[in-house]
């Protein structure tokens, strides 16, 4: 009975699959975490920007995160808002971010001599 309900009820099927793929995404990024080894960034990059979130840390490993073990050159720090990678985002906070990612952009470009642009 509970099932042929299950069935019949569309919304309560869509939740199901929405937990589900949660459920898939989370365990690809712990497959990908146990793969993956931190190497130094290297090339032509100017500057490493940054984009946290304002939330408060859980811990003080997390507010220690020495971003110069994986680039010695120039890193900015940029705070915004959201509480996670996925709702600074999203919403309302998604304005903010593009905002910052133009200004990034511009200054960047603006910077560039025109023998180092890529046309």
């Amino acid at each position: 009975r509970l099932l042929r309900g299950l069935i019949g009820n569309n919304n309560a099927l869509k939740g199901a699959e929405r937990e589900l793929n949660q459920i898939e995404v989370y365990r690809a990024n712990l497959l990908a975490l146990d793969r993956y080894r931190r190497k130094p960034l290297e090339g032509r990059l100017r500057t490493l920007d940054i984009l946290e979130t304002r939330r408060r840390r859980k811990s003080r490993a997390e507010e220690k995160l020495d971003w110069n073990v994986l680039w010695k050159g120039n890193t900015i720090r940029h705070l915004v808002p959201g509480k996670d990678s996925g709702d600074m985002l999203s919403g309302e906070n998604a304005p903010a971010v593009a905002g910052l990612l133009g200004d990034r952009l511009r200054a960047a470009f603006g910077e560039e001599s025109p023998r180092d642009r890529i046309v």
